[in-house]
């Protein structure tokens, strides 16, 4: 409402009434920010890698783009790994990709033909629009699955004590660096059983060169996302901002908004 009044020549809020009022431009960029499901491999049925396989198949993202109410779409992941576009290091075609007949041929050969034999699916997620999607999704495999909502701060203690067999999350690095975002995997290895991941990090970490350390990040990117099945990358974030058409010199980055110090502010004028 303050936006549709005129009182602010900069808004880091973007609604959709904002959008269509007068003298409203809007500025986007990438973010260094990834939604993606981590499946919990240390018991069933999570533990069998045709099944982590079967459940990442059964995921469309350009879907759940489709699906999402936001006035600027996430951008869907397809088969893009877990470091975003906007970060170095990205990989473009390393994920599995929709198929739901794919999905359907590996859960019959993990013994669950049409999910049955299968628990229920307890899904924990922040974000229960985006959840329900991924939900909705996994149904058309026959499989009974549930969502709970959950704070942020209260994930790491549900992954610990088990009360769930995939988390829906996200992460945002503060920096343009795989270090800023993969690190975070450790948090939650104990997610990962033995999937070797710590040992590509610590070695990505320790390499000096530039272009080296990048090929080793994209080595535990691939590992997680297309050998492992660990992590299902869905979606990477957006920022939008709205500005005035006598704001010029402000610009977005992968990180924040630009420097204020460039913006120079014209005569002002009532929308």
């Amino acid at each position: 409402m303050r936006w549709l009044e005129g009182r602010y020549d900069i808004a880091g809020i973007v609604g959709r009434a904002a959008l269509a009022a007068p003298a409203t431009l809007v500025e986007t960029a990438s973010t260094l920010a990834v939604w993606f499901i981590l499946f919990d491999q240390r018991r069933p049925p999570f533990d069998d890698e045709a099944v982590r396989r079967a459940f990442a198949h059964a995921i469309d993202s350009e879907a759940l783009v489709a699906d999402e109410q936001f006035p600027f779409p996430q951008v869907a992941a397809r088969r893009g790994g877990l470091l975003p576009p906007a970060m170095p290091g990205h990989s473009h075609r390393i994920g599995l990709g929709h198929d739901l007949e794919e999905a359907h041929r590996l859960l019959s050969a993990a013994g669950y033909p049409g999910g049955k034999g299968l628990p229920e699916i307890k899904l924990v997620a922040a974000v229960p629009r985006l959840a329900a999607g991924v939900a909705d999704q996994w149904r058309r495999l026959g499989v009974r699955v549930s969502v709970r909502q959950s704070e942020w701060h209260d994930h790491d203690e549900i992954a610990r004590s088990e009360q769930a067999e995939c988390l829906l999350t996200g992460q945002i690095a503060d920096y343009p660096d795989p270090a800023g975002l993969l690190r975070w995997m450790r948090m939650l290895s104990y997610y990962l059983a033995d999937s070797g991941v710590e040992a590509l990090l610590d070695r990505a970490v320790a390499i000096e060169n530039r272009d080296e350390s990048l090929r080793a990040y994209q080595e535990t990117d691939r590992a997680l996302v297309s050998e492992s099945v660990s992590v299902v990358p869905l979606l990477y974030r957006r920022f939008a901002a709205l500005r005035r058409p006598w704001v010029d010199g402000f610009w977005m980055n992968p990180v924040m908004f630009g420097p204020l110090d460039e913006v120079v502010v014209g005569p002002r004028q009532q929308p």
